[in-house]
């Protein structure tokens, strides 16, 4: 009982300190991937700056993903979830792997057949960073000596109740996904607390003990069920039970060409200024006439003087003085058709009611990359949702 109480006490405290860093670190971390991005936008492909620019990069993105993992884990990351297919998300992931993953690493993936009408009910980003995790996972099993990453979709349909790990899934359809490696392989006494927050198996400084016990978290948000079978020598096993809903659509992920502007005039607030200086640069050079304020009151005032010369505002959400809604509230009542950006580093302060109250009608989680920023804005100011 003690050392239960203790633990939940270690897991709201990291709840609270997520809530606290969330929104600085990644407003560090913007800066960090945009201006990191357009360096390497500037650069020659024989430039020899190109390789350690490309090394800042993967740190950022390994940083990203850890705030996301405390966020995801402290449950303060709003989920956005849609019907969609389940296997562009894991082939993406999939391609994401073969990249970190040593050559001696085969990966061996097969989609399930006749499942074009189904899919699953969940939030793409967080499938696609439990098939990270689990893939590395399965990666670091297998370091050195090599092995075969077998990734499996299937369509299954039980018959009558049937236990799938720890509950009892009802009949009907189901779309499951297997994760297996030949790797080292666990006892039993390590696999009954994989899921545990902060226990791992790897040495200090190779992990944070955070990864499954997350997987663990967004599955069963997702009311999904995971179940593992391990054996020393003999490799691991991750089974993934899906309930299955009809889709019109699908892939979740988003890729291609970056949006171009057309002179638009865009409003930028950001308190942070080398934040509001990025996406300034960024804007201007995909075509927008941009005015960026790190001022709140200063860019509404400006707003009040000629709010017919804009076309969109991208603001910041917690800023001093006046936050993002605020700034959006006064907006709507000169301009009830302007679209709405807003930026934020901690989309656990969302609330949606709110937002939709005074019209925002987009969201975008920093960090941002260059991708991010301008497909959002096209999507804005096309009026797509």
């Amino acid at each position: 009982m003690e050392n239960h109480l203790r633990q939940t006490h270690k897991l709201d405290a990291l709840g609270t300190l997520a809530g606290g860093i969330a929104h600085d670190f990644n407003n560090i971390l913007t800066g960090i991937i945009g201006f990191n991005e357009i360096a390497q936008t500037e650069l020659t492909a024989n430039h020899p700056a190109l390789t350690s620019l490309r090394e800042v990069s993967r740190g950022a993105a390994r940083a990203k993903e850890l705030v996301a993992q405390i966020l995801t884990f402290g449950q303060r990351r709003e989920q956005q979830r849609t019907n969609t297919a389940l296997w562009p998300i894991v082939s993406e992931a999939l391609k994401l792997l073969r990249s970190s993953l040593p050559a001696n690493i085969i990966i061996h993936s097969q989609p399930a057949s006749g499942v074009q009408s189904v899919g699953i009910f969940a939030d793409a980003t967080q499938i696609h960073q439990v098939v990270m995790n689990l893939g590395t996972n399965a990666g670091y099993a297998m370091r050195g000596q090599g092995g075969t990453l077998t990734v499996l979709e299937d369509l299954i349909e039980f018959s009558e109740a049937t236990m799938v790990g720890d509950r009892l899934l009802a009949t009907g359809k189901y779309l499951q996904l297997t994760i297996a490696d030949t790797g080292t392989g666990m006892n039993e006494e390590v696999r009954e607390r994989i899921f545990e927050p902060f226990f791992s198996t790897k040495a200090p400084g190779e992990g944070t003990g955070l990864g499954l016990s997350v997987v663990h978290g967004i599955l069963k948000s997702h009311d999904a069920e995971i179940s593992v079978t391990s054996e020393i020598g003999k490799g691991t096993t991750f089974q993934i039970t899906f309930p299955v809903v009809a889709i019109t659509t699908q892939s979740p992920v988003m890729a291609g060409v970056l949006a171009l502007g057309q002179g638009q005039h865009i409003l930028v607030v950001d308190d942070e200024e080398r934040i509001a200086r990025l996406a300034t640069r960024i804007l201007q050079r995909q075509g927008y006439r941009v005015t960026s304020f790190n001022n709140p009151q200063e860019a509404a005032e400006a707003f009040r003087q000629a709010p017919a010369s804009f076309d969109l505002v991208l603001t910041d959400l917690t800023m001093p003085n006046m936050s993002g809604v605020a700034l959006a509230r006064e907006v709507r009542q000169l301009r009830k058709d302007l679209p709405i950006v807003l930026s934020t580093g901690f989309a656990g302060q969302s609330n949606r009611e709110e937002f939709d109250s005074v019209g925002i009608g987009y969201l975008l989680d920093k960090p941002y990359n260059v991708e991010e920023l301008t497909q959002t804005i096209a999507k804005a100011l096309s009026r797509k949702p």
